[in-house]
């Protein structure tokens, strides 16, 4: 169907025809144009015909780059709420298409109804305000491998709000848990922002009292104190022209506090032994594994240093909010740990261990236990002997949170070292049997998730086409 002028048109760029045919009859419509294109260059003839509300975009096309021609829909048409659904999950591609002004990104396979829902709010976005939605700048170079390794829900969200926020010189407080990559976060955010080739300064504000903390920051004159020898500039006149991350912002003493407000508010420091100010530009990210804003209601905490610092926020998950994770963060730990190009795995029993242990020290923890039972380990296979002891005793899941997608737990996760294997979760009773159709479905998401969401290999495995591996995903 062509392409008409108006802001009720919904473009739908697809590479599957049984997708695109899936997309096309559930985002039907009263009032509502809808037309296709199955690559970058029928997706252009359509653009050049009118220019659409809204636009689905698939990252993978047979002819484009996807993460360019979402730079190429927005330049012409700032108006336009362009949704990526694509079967890439990885920092990168969410972060990139975040940052060149996608409205959402979401991973195949997907729910209609929920996409749905997006579409019907991106419409009402498109109709609201005809400034929204300009495309940001485009990156001056590739982008660079991702620094955080994640699939779920739970992450994806954070690589959105750095794509969103990292071209902007708005401060950014990440909270989360010790251990959950505070600091990934912070140096994600600069090395995409503007000013990447700047430097990016950390300060740890966990390990320095009120005096020398504000030292550290702001500098010292030669003979300012004790053991001062010679002059040095501050943090903050180091992090000039890049960023600058606040560690533990939480435990920077409350007689300090003013000091360090006032400097951010008027971007100048004073140096210990000087009555000179100086100058600095840089973007402030601070990070706290304390809840800020109750601290702040209780009076422990300056809420107006605390605005400054959190012009926005991002909340890192836990590692157990995040378990379907587990598997590819091993697998990633493994690959870096390994002796002299080696190929390290693990066994069925050591795999049941990682999946069913708690790791309150999140995926610090987890690195750690890997790289410990890496090099204990004799051959190429880590066994549960080699676990720390913690590790192997194991520990019972919260409930509720066995798992971020809401899988339960397996007796043998399926990213164990390969092994015979039993089928688990059959019906206990007449009650619980399902229907064959319902049993073909989610046999396929199960497959699914064992290819790592490919869905090309997904099919090959399962002896059918990629359509109706589709039809079978849309099922349910």
């Amino acid at each position: 169907m062509p392409a008409e002028s108006g802001g009720r048109n919904l473009l739908i760029v697809e590479d599957d025809a049984a997708v695109r045919r899936l997309l096309e009859k559930s985002l039907a419509a009263p009032g509502r144009s809808v037309s296709s294109a199955a690559d970058g260059a029928e997706a252009r003839e359509e653009l050049a015909r009118g220019k659409p509300g809204v636009v689905i975009l698939d990252l993978g096309l047979p002819d484009a780059d996807g993460v360019e021609l979402l730079s190429e829909i927005l330049a012409g048409n700032p108006h336009a709420m362009v949704i990526v659904l694509t079967g890439r999950a990885d920092q990168p591609s969410v972060v990139e298409a975040m940052r060149r002004g996608a409205l959402e990104y979401i991973v195949k396979p997907f729910d209609p109804d929920s996409l749905s829902e997006v579409v019907d709010r991106a419409f009402r976005k498109s109709g609201l305000s005809a400034t929204a939605a300009a495309g940001m700048p485009a990156a001056a170079g590739p982008v660079p491998e991702g620094l955080f390794i994640g699939k779920t829900p739970a992450i994806l969200e954070v690589f959105k709000m750095i794509g969103m926020l990292a071209a902007s010189e708005v401060p950014v407080l990440v909270t989360g848990e010790s251990g959950t990559g505070k600091e990934l976060v912070a140096r994600s955010l600069h090395r995409y922002g503007p000013n990447p080739g700047g430097p990016f300064v950390v300060v740890d504000c966990a390990s320095l009292p009120a005096t020398l903390l504000e030292a550290e920051l702001f500098g010292h004159e030669k003979g300012a104190f004790t053991g001062a020898d010679a002059a040095r500039p501050g943090r903050f006149e180091q992090a000039d022209g890049g960023t600058i991350f606040l560690d533990e912002a939480g435990n920077i003493p409350m007689e300090f506090q003013p000091k360090l407000l006032r400097a951010i508010q008027e971007r100048t420091v004073q140096r210990l032994g000087s009555t000179k100010t100086v100058g600095w530009n840089a973007r402030v990210i601070s990070a706290s594994n304390t809840k800020l804003w109750d601290l702040a209601k209780a009076g422990k905490y300056r809420e107006d240093l605390l605005f400054r610092l959190a012009g926005a926020e991002i909340s890192l998950p836990s590692l157990h909010e995040r378990r379907p994770d587990i598997p590819l963060l091993v697998a990633h730990f493994l690959e870096r740990a390994g002796r002299q190009g080696e190929r390290l795995s693990v066994s069925p029993e050591a795999a049941e261990k990682l999946a069913s242990y708690n790791w309150p020290g999140n995926v610090r923890e987890l690195r750690h236990a890997l790289e410990r039972a890496a090099a204990l380990s004799r051959g190429s296979v880590i066994d549960a002997e080699h676990l720390p002891e913690k590790v192997r005793a194991g520990t019972t899941p919260d409930a509720g949170s066995a798992s971020a997608q809401g899988e339960p737990l397996r007796r043998s996760p399926s990213w164990a070292h390969p092994r015979e294997r039993i089928v688990e979760g059959l019906p206990a009773s007449c009650d619980e049997v399902m229907t064959m159709d319902a049993l073909r479905v989610r046999y396929a998401r199960h497959v699914l998730e064992l290819c790592g969401g490919n869905k090309s290999e997904t099919a090959r495995r399962l002896g059918i086409d990629r359509s109706t591996l589709y039809e079978l995903l849309a099922e349910e």
